[in-house]
């Protein structure tokens, strides 16, 4: 992790649980690249690493979103680096993702292709899971 202080990663850490997954095009049209319905959980650890699963509530795996490896942190940014992932393409490579922490509530971001190939700023809002 870095020793960066813009970007605690204490309030990082721990569980985190799929709250909205959006995709946002240039011209404002929004989707849910995993439904309307979808779910997921994220995991932060104190030992750096990190693991991500997002998928349609009840879905079986189809459209899935797995991955883990271990996190660095930027000043508001946080970077995967993905060891082990569903997508064969994602292992060795990082994914970069900017962050917002407002209270319970973590926010994702990162610039994607969509289905058209243009651009789509891809959000994903987490809530912050009880400890214990």
């Amino acid at each position: 992790m870095s020793d960066d202080p813009v970007l605690d990663a204490h309030r990082l850490l721990g569980a985190w649980s799929l709250v909205a997954y959006d995709a946002r095009a240039a011209d404002g049209t929004v989707r849910q690249p995993l439904g309307a319905d979808v779910v997921g959980r994220l995991h932060y650890a104190a030992d750096g690493t990190m693991s991500a699963l997002l998928t349609r509530r009840g879905g079986g795996g189809e459209g899935a979103i797995g991955y883990a490896g271990t996190f660095t942190l930027a000043v508001d940014a946080v970077v995967h680096h993905v060891a082990v992932s569903l997508a064969p393409r994602w292992v060795g490579t990082d994914l970069r993702r900017s962050v917002r922490l407002a209270g319970d509530d973590l926010m994702l971001g990162a610039v994607a292709d969509g289905a058209d190939g243009q651009p789509e700023l891809h959000e994903l809002r987490w809530r912050r899971l009880p400890r214990g």
